[in-house]
């Protein structure tokens, strides 16, 4: 029994850490769902969101320069917390840009009031919608580009993955 279960770390050790080489060429494509975004009158607000993503070549370099750093510092038992906290988060790059979209979603719906958002998502949801979607384009420049970002219903985000 012992053996069985040294085996079966010894095989799967490699799971725990995070992949080396990302294919970075690829279009990344996420459905979320954005929740706890909160307006600068702490409402809350939940997106359902279908989007794609492209690296820069630029982009492509500072994830993995910023992977490739995480795990030095690991290696060097140098704040093991934080250090970790970037590879899981940062890794599969799926997640990565979970987080630019995040944050840009955020950044977004803090700057305005409950009032206006509210009024804008009932009389003009689809000049609400792309407003958004041009802020999160512009915004994001560093690292790639989004090459879509739709809005989708509960229903449809349900549809897509199964989830509430």
């Amino acid at each position: 029994m012992r053996l069985i279960i040294i085996l079966f770390v010894f095989f799967n050790i490699h799971f725990l850490y995070a992949q080396e080489n990302y294919n970075l060429n690829k279009t990344f494509r996420i459905i979320r769902k954005f929740d706890n975004l909160l307006s600068s009158d702490n409402k809350e607000y939940v997106f359902y969101i279908d989007a794609s993503y492209l690296f820069s070549p630029e982009g492509k370099s500072i994830y993995s320069n910023n992977i490739y750093m995480a795990k030095k510092a690991l290696e060097n038992n140098s704040n093991d917390i934080v250090y970790s906290g970037v590879i899981k988060s940062s890794t599969p790059p799926e997640n990565y840009v979970y987080l630019l979209l995040h944050k840009r979603l955020y950044d977004y719906i803090s700057k305005n009031k409950s009032s206006y958002i509210d009024e804008l998502m009932q009389t003009d949801l689809q000049t609400f919608y792309d407003n958004i979607r041009e802020y999160i384009i512009k915004e994001e420049i560093y690292t790639g580009n989004f090459k879509y970002i739709r809005f989708l219903t509960k229903t449809k985000y349900k549809y897509y993955t199964g989830k509430d």
